[in-house]
């Protein structure tokens, strides 16, 4: 299926793509470690857990497939850095089911390792990648959900 940045790419019926900075999809998705612990735990939902010395982890939902977290990744928002220029994007946001996720390169231009994120980490994040995110919420209607997550 082609999404609408695809479809502004590709122009009019026939046309050749317009050439693109970011090598895209497919991704895949690996873990952050085999077996998969840190962001880990049986609860159905996504959340956090604080440390003793004070650091919060994420926690993905139990039963999160890999199949479903690729093409969440595929159909992610790619953030590009301007601090390392690749050719691949260095995050991409996911919103599912009203939670915001960070996918980040596990293997650089291949692949992809996401976990959920609250307000704390969208400090960085540029204001036209906010805008798509809320957009890509409002799409998926879970925008409320999203705002409620963030904080």
């Amino acid at each position: 299926m082609m999404h609408c940045e695809e479809m502004a790419r590709f122009g009019k019926k026939g046309a050749s793509p317009a050439p693109s900075p970011v090598l895209g999809p497919p991704w895949r998705y690996e873990t952050d470690e085999h077996p998969k612990k840190k962001h880990h735990w049986s609860k159905p939902m996504a959340g956090f857990v604080e440390r003793r010395d004070g650091t919060r982890v994420s926690k993905c939902p139990a039963g999160f497939s890999l199949v479903l977290a690729a093409q969440l990744v595929n159909e992610g928002i790619p953030s590009p850095t301007d601090l390392a220029p690749t050719t691949w994007p260095s995050q991409i946001f996911v919103v599912h089911d009203g939670v915001l996720y960070r996918a980040v390169p596990t293997n650089p231009g291949r692949s992809y390792h996401a976990y959920p994120v609250d307000s704390d980490d969208l400090r960085l994040v540029p204001r036209d990648v906010l805008e798509k995110i809320f957009e890509r919420a409002r799409a998926l209607n879970c925008e409320r959900k999203l705002r409620r997550w963030i904080g």
